[in-house]
C-alpha cells in the first residue's frame, strides 16, 4: 500500500516538474526568438535607412536636365 502511494506521488510530481520544465523552456524560447528578432530588426534598419540617405545624396548633388533623362 505504502509503495503504491510512494509510486502514484512519484509519478504527479514528474508530471507537474514536466509542466514546469516545458513553462520555462517555453518562456526561454521566447525571449531567445524575440532578442533576435529585435536585433535583426535594428541592424536591417540601420543598413537600410544609410543606403537611402545614400541614394538621396546622391541624387540630390546631381544636375539632372530633360536631356539627360532621354
Amino acid at each position: 500500500m505504502l509503495l503504491k502511494k510512494y509510486v502514484y506521488f512519484k509519478r504527479i510530481s514528474q508530471i507537474l516538474n514536466k509542466k514546469g520544465q516545458s513553462l520555462v523552456e517555453y518562456l526561454l524560447l521566447m525571449l531567445v526568438i524575440s532578442t533576435l528578432s529585435m536585433i535583426f530588426l535594428s541592424t536591417m534598419n540601420d543598413r537600410i535607412a544609410k543606403v537611402w540617405v545614400g541614394m538621396i545624396s546622391i541624387v540630390a548633388e546631381q544636375d539632372i536636365s530633360t536631356d539627360d533623362l532621354r
